[in-house]
């Protein structure tokens, strides 16, 4: 069987749907010889990287399919770092498919999920934590998350690893040259020189594992939960930050039975508001399922919104409350 990376692949690269234009990415060793078949006006043009040409499209029977912008890379200095050819058409769903099935008839292979990227990775174009960082990048719904996908896409990451693992290499050559020489009485390293940079270099690794957390908070968003008692206003709290009725409000005691959850974006950072059961000794069995579902999400927020009566509860009652949990 053919090996794929020979293969030259396409893919429509933006989302389903109608639109202004549709993006139809070709990579591999023939992406201009393929993209050629259908707009034969690009064989009678100096074709360099990094420019656009404006061209009919043709299916095999001379028809005209759409007009079309043409950008070309070549090897070495596209995403993939392989030739690539972009065909910039109308968002028509139908010509968009129309296009692809004509370039994998002339020659070019559908690409798989990633498989882009995968090449750019195999390519030396990224490392595997940019690599990740891409479809971050594209999933990321608020400004938080964006900034964090866009900094390890940039290498950000990836250079404070290169820097440890120079310096831990440099540890370990003189460690070893140490030993080799150690019956000579040569002195390779200050032993307090060696300790100086291995502390430091565990600090370093230590503040890599500590920035985890604010990551995945930035890139899944902050889960705050709304808890307390029955009626004291967690509801309608919701209902504030929602800005519309997600829960339903009523005078009675325990209208909240099951979890409701809210996704808001504040300064850029996405929080997950979620409203739970008032906490109370359960008169039925649903509340109690609604109160340990309570405690569930307790046990998995990074943020707890103590709501309480002020007419009814002191601050310092709220606060043993809070802490019992």
């Amino acid at each position: 069987m053919r090996d794929r990376s020979e293969q030259t692949i396409c893919a429509i690269s933006t989302p389903p749907g109608v639109g202004g234009i549709a993006v139809i990415r070709v990579s591999g060793s023939k992406a201009l010889e393929i993209t050629t078949k259908l707009a034969s006006a690009l064989s009678k043009k100096n074709v360099k990287s990094h420019t656009a040409h404006f061209v009919k499209l043709r299916d095999f029977k001379n028809e005209i399919i759409d007009e079309a912008i043409v950008t070309f890379f070549e090897a070495g200095k596209s995403f993939t770092g392989e030739e690539v050819v972009e065909i910039s058409c109308h968002g028509s769903e139908y010509i968009s498919e129309k296009i692809l099935d004509l370039l994998i008839d002339s020659g070019a292979a559908l690409a798989e999920k990633g498989e882009f990227t995968f090449r750019a990775f195999m390519n030396n174009r990224l490392d595997l934590v940019q690599a990740e960082s891409v479809l971050s990048l594209i999933q990321s719904q608020n400004q938080a998350s964006a900034r964090v996908a866009l900094r390890q896409l940039q290498g950000a990451v990836s250079k404070k690893f290169e820097r440890l693992e120079s310096d831990i290499t440099w540890c370990l050559a003189h460690i070893e040259a140490s030993i080799d020489f150690s019956t000579e009485g040569i002195d390779v390293v200050d032993p307090r020189t060696l300790k100086e940079k291995l502390t430091l270099i565990k600090s370093q690794l230590k503040k890599i594992v500590q920035t985890y957390s604010v990551g995945r908070l930035a890139k899944d968003g902050i889960k705050a939960v709304l808890l307390g008692e029955p009626n004291v206003g967690k509801s309608s709290l919701l209902n504030l930050f929602a800005e519309d009725e997600k829960a339903i409000v009523t005078p009675i005691a325990g209208t909240t039975r099951d979890t409701i959850e809210e996704k808001l974006v504040i300064k850029g950072v996405e929080f997950r508001l979620i409203d739970t059961a008032g906490i109370r000794e359960a008169t039925d069995t649903i509340e109690a399922m609604g109160v340990e579902k309570t405690f569930e999400k307790i046990r998995l927020s990074a943020l707890l919104i103590y709501v309480y009566d002020a007419k009814a509860l002191s601050m310092e009652e709220a606060q043993k409350d809070i802490l019992q949990l």
